[in-house]
């Protein structure tokens, strides 16, 4: 018989996206359905996540201000707030919870709210965070936890949100990689493109992160999030 939790991410599916009602159980990718070992978890997230799709609306979210703080700085191109962080991961991780404060509080707390329709849910998404503690290089810890106490938010809520999303296969983004004779430079192309419910409130939170890292065996970057 069907797996019940496959069934009702199908459902799911076809809720958010109606003109995709042809989907059948048999056309989803095997990656895109969830382990056992995963289905705790996620089980009650995904049932919750076409009711909480109808239901979102239209939420206001806090426009960015440029400024500057710490070392880091703000600035908005086109309309865009792109962020520019520097030192080291502890230090850019403070920079980023001083200036975009009210936009880290709103985000990770109305989003986590709408994604998880009950505390059990998102305890077992916190023990998971916390699971993966022992793996997390010491510098990104660092940064979160830098991060939660500038943007006044507590670390356990930022753990969550900054790994729920890989407890699961069921919800991840599309990328497209192209290098050599496949591009007409030979260079190396990366596109990313945000297959994640918004919920009404994600699609308001992109940022453009410039981070320029001090740190030895770390790389200057560029990263398009939220």
């Amino acid at each position: 018989d069907p797996d019940p939790l496959q069934r009702r991410i199908l459902a799911g599916l076809q809720a958010a996206r109606p003109h995709a009602a042809k989907l059948s159980l048999g056309s989803l990718p095997s990656h895109f359905l969830p382990r056992r070992s995963e289905r705790r978890l996620c089980a009650g997230a995904v049932a919750a996540l076409a009711v909480a799709i109808a239901s979102a609306g239209t939420t206001p979210f806090p426009v960015p201000q440029p400024g500057e703080a710490a070392g880091g700085r703000l600035e908005l191109v086109s309309g865009i707030p792109i962020l520019h962080l520097r030192g080291t991961a502890e230090a850019m991780g403070r920079q980023q919870g001083t200036l975009l404060q009210a936009q880290v509080a709103t985000l990770q707390q109305i989003y986590l709210e709408r994604f998880f329709s009950n505390p059990v849910e998102r305890a077992g998404a916190l023990a998971f965070g916390l699971s993966l503690l022992p793996h997390m290089p010491a510098p990104q810890v660092a940064e979160l936890k830098a991060m939660a106490d500038a943007a006044g938010v507590t670390w356990p809520n930022l753990l969550t949100a900054n790994t729920f999303a890989d407890a699961s296969r069921a919800f991840f983004c599309s990328v497209v990689i192209a290098s050599g004779a496949a591009t007409s430079d030979g260079r190396l192309l990366v596109a990313r493109n945000l297959d994640f419910p918004s919920l009404g409130i994600l699609h308001k939170a992109t940022v453009g992160f410039v981070y320029h890292t001090v740190e030895k065996g770390r790389h200057s970057f560029v990263s398009v999030g939220w």
